[in-house]
């Protein structure tokens, strides 16, 4: 499968996964390792609690420096919550423990979940879901049937 078509199906997927409330960027003010980017989004995921996310990263071409892309749902539908969480809000806690961050309403329409997807096909990156999907810890990946770690270089 090209790596086109695999993040285009990944795009599919993360649709179905949440009705996802948030997509957000967050660039860092140092260029961090790999795993340093990992326990920071894990660190973030702490604080803010959303009940699923998936998220991407690259370094940057020009300045090394790595960043991040994120669908965020939080509430769990099937039991009519929906915890009340606002952009600004995201924006305040990314803000401070990135540097250089964006956080808006997801819209489907907009791909979204396409752009953020195309990071499970990229050379040097990594991704991963925190969370639960439907009823289940980690385990819907559409490629793998156990662990949802991806690390790429």
């Amino acid at each position: 499968m090209s790596t086109i078509h695999y993040a285009e199906e990944v795009g599919n997927w993360l649709d179905t996964l949440a009705p996802w409330d948030f997509w957000a960027t967050f660039t860092y003010r140092y260029p961090p390792s790999l795993p340093a980017v990992r326990r920071s989004i894990e660190r973030f995921s702490a604080e803010v609690s959303p009940s699923l996310m998936f998220w991407g990263s690259e370094s940057g071409a020009c300045t090394g420096r790595n960043h991040v892309h994120a669908l965020l749902h939080f509430g769990k539908p099937d039991l009519g919550f929906v915890a009340p969480v606002s952009a600004h809000a995201l924006w305040s806690v990314a803000f401070r423990r990135f540097g250089r961050s964006h956080v808006d309403a997801f819209e489907p329409e907009r791909g979204a979940s396409h752009y953020v997807a195309k990071y499970v096909s990229k050379q040097i990156s990594d991704w991963d879901i925190i969370g639960e999907i439907n009823g289940t810890f980690n385990n819907s990946d559409p490629g793998r049937t156990s662990r949802t770690r991806h690390r790429h270089g």
